[in-house]
């Protein structure tokens, strides 16, 4: 059986890292938002951090929505075939405070998701990443953290509950083994 399997959390949180170790231990097809984005937006931005940085002033609605049916058509391609990762947050950090775009119902169906997993971390933690790497990730006082998390965690669950799945909060501040073990055991792989 394979899984579709979409990992979001907010920025910092390990969310590349355990998509690509995903990728190379279940031999998962890989699909990454800002990756998906930074390639169409080629003209606007040159890199993930750029698009990181400029978020709302460079990324609509409309590209958005061409990454979710690249998406779509790569999971239709690969289901009961490949096990697929996705790895994505509809919640941004922006200057004037969140943005949140969501899959509309018919469009997050017809991702036949059968898995959701949630990473969380400490401030701490995502501080100390984001201070040592930002890439272009905006730093953010306790309150905009806890609501960003907050509201994250909120949308996966939300997705958990129309999609009719399991959705899994794994804490992603131990280490990296624990932490894609505890993944794969959520998704069947282990």
């Amino acid at each position: 059986m394979t899984f579709a399997l979409y990992l979001t959390g907010v920025p910092g949180v390990g969310k590349s890292t355990v998509a690509r170790l995903v990728e190379s231990t279940a031999g998962a097809a890989r699909y990454s938002y800002g990756e998906i984005l930074t390639a169409a937006l080629g003209d606007r931005v040159r890199t993930q951090a750029e698009l990181r940085r400029e978020s709302s002033s460079v990324i609509s609605a409309a590209d958005v929505a061409a990454a979710d049916s690249f998406v779509r058509q790569e999971l239709k391609q690969n289901r009961g075939r490949r096990h697929s990762v996705v790895d994505s947050h509809a919640v941004t950090a922006e200057t004037y405070g969140m943005r949140a775009v969501p899959f509309a119902r018919a469009d997050l169906a017809a991702l036949a998701i059968s898995h959701i997993v949630c990473l969380t971390a400490s401030e701490n933690v995502i501080r100390t990443r984001l201070r040592d790497a930002s890439e272009g990730r905006r730093e953010q006082d306790s309150t905009d953290f806890e609501l960003h998390q907050g509201l994250q965690a909120s949308l996966a669950l939300a997705y958990a509950v129309e999609l009719g799945v399991p959705v899994g909060f794994i804490r992603a501040d131990r280490p990296l083994d624990t932490v894609m073990s505890d993944v794969l055991k959520f998704v069947g792989a282990e």
